[in-house]
């Protein structure tokens, strides 16, 4: 029921690369079933390998995103050398973000997954990169 968080029915928004709404539990669980290989609460809903062609980079070295040590699995960007990226996660985490600011990064060395939900177009803050500085400062090992 849209009317009870804040849509009006019939509205409508034309956009060719948004359109998704979900809740950030659901988020989070379908993060967590991405961290366990395909696997979420005893029920297999992708094959470990189909996980693993989409987390893994899938780029050569000649051909790079816009952001160095950053390349592309299917349908995420990948961490291929943090140093050249200038980011605090691991090699082999892979996120996505959302053109109004939401993000993910699941980094599966430290078994850890990031959120951050925010909905600003146009987004022009960089709270999302200090929110996953700030977590990765918080962490023991």
């Amino acid at each position: 029921d849209y009317a009870n968080v804040g849509y009006q029915a019939g509205a409508t928004f034309e956009s060719g690369g948004a359109g998704l709404l979900s809740t950030t539990q659901d988020y989070l669980r379908f993060c967590q079933m991405l961290l366990n290989g395909g696997e979420l609460d005893g029920v297999r809903l992708l094959a470990p390998r189909t996980v693993e062609l989409m987390r893994s980079n899938h780029l050569d070295a000649t051909i790079g995103l816009r952001k160095p040590g950053v390349g592309f699995g299917l349908n995420f960007g990948v961490l291929v050398d943090p140093g050249a990226a200038g980011n605090v996660g691991s090699v082999g985490e892979f996120r996505w973000g959302g053109a109004a600011g939401t993000s993910f990064w699941i980094d599966p060395v430290k078994n850890l997954i990031g959120i951050f939900m925010v909905q600003s177009m146009p987004h022009r803050t960089n709270l999302g990169e200090q929110f996953k500085i700030f977590t990765y400062q918080a962490l023991l090992n």
